[in-house]
């Protein structure tokens, strides 16, 4: 049976039906004619208990050797993708599948005499994203109380903003007095905060940046194991930067910016 698209390319107008597709010319087979729609059904399936998720595509493809009878097999994926209740499937699916194909077609080019023969199979990797949120005040731990850190004591889950602002607070000022949040609050309007969300979450950071230019900032996590990791977020702004600490209260269930 004469089939159609790959599943992979765009749609064009008038596309007549064969057994490779006309844009890439990849073979088809009848079950990865209809590729598309079922990654995309199944988002839907899922983003309905997700609500929102992180997406990775694998394409196994098997390559022949143009001078002699030899194949074997190349895996090409992509990156995590982060897909949202509010995110287009039809954009994401364009956007991921254009990336494998053009990592195929470099793959051809690169490894000269070797021609895509079949797609030996398509993977789809849907794992549930929750992303980190921080917000609220929790109490310096001992072995952090002696360092120069400002924790101010606010009651609400705005702590990156109290925490970023703490930079402007006078030196003159004890520590005690710079972690009343009466004494940084009046100072949180020298940032433009637009665009954030509350509790903030890693994505807030870079609406921050931009919002702020000049403005940097590096997180770093620590846990009740007394332990620094790598940083959570690193600025990509050349600039001075404000480095916060999230602390992990694990008893708690609690993150906050310090």
């Amino acid at each position: 049976m004469p089939l159609g698209k790959c599943g992979f390319c765009p749609k064009k107008k008038n596309q007549k039906t064969q057994h490779h597709c006309e844009d890439c010319n990849v073979p088809v087979s009848g079950e990865h004619r209809d590729v598309k729609e079922k990654v995309l059904n199944l988002c839907r399936v899922v983003m309905d208990d997700f609500k929102s998720m992180k997406c990775q595509l694998k394409l196994l493809l098997f390559f022949k050797q143009l001078t002699k009878e030899e194949y074997k097999t190349s895996t090409f994926k992509t990156k995590n993708t982060i897909i949202t209740e509010s995110s287009d499937l039809e954009e994401i699916w364009n956007e991921l599948s254009t990336k494998v194909l053009r990592e195929m077609l470099d793959f051809e080019l690169k490894d000269s005499g070797w021609s895509m023969h079949a797609i030996g199979g398509v993977e789809l990797r849907l794992f549930k994203y929750e992303p980190i949120r921080c917000g609220g005040y929790l109490p310096t731990p001992k072995f952090l109380s002696q360092k120069s850190l400002i924790n101010i004591q606010n009651t609400d889950d705005k702590c990156f903003k109290y925490a970023m602002s703490s930079k402007f607070l006078p030196q003159v000022l004890n520590r005690n007095a710079k972690q009343r949040l009466r004494n940084v609050n009046k100072l949180t309007s020298r940032y433009n905060w637009d665009g954030l969300t509350w509790p903030n979450n890693m994505d807030d950071l870079v609406i921050f940046e931009n919002n702020n230019e000049g403005s940097a900032v590096n997180v770093y996590t620590i846990d009740e194991n007394k332990t620094v990791t790598f940083p959570l977020y690193f600025s990509n702004w050349d600039t001075l930067s404000s480095n916060i600490i999230k602390y992990n209260n694990i008893s708690r269930e609690n993150r906050v910016f310090t």
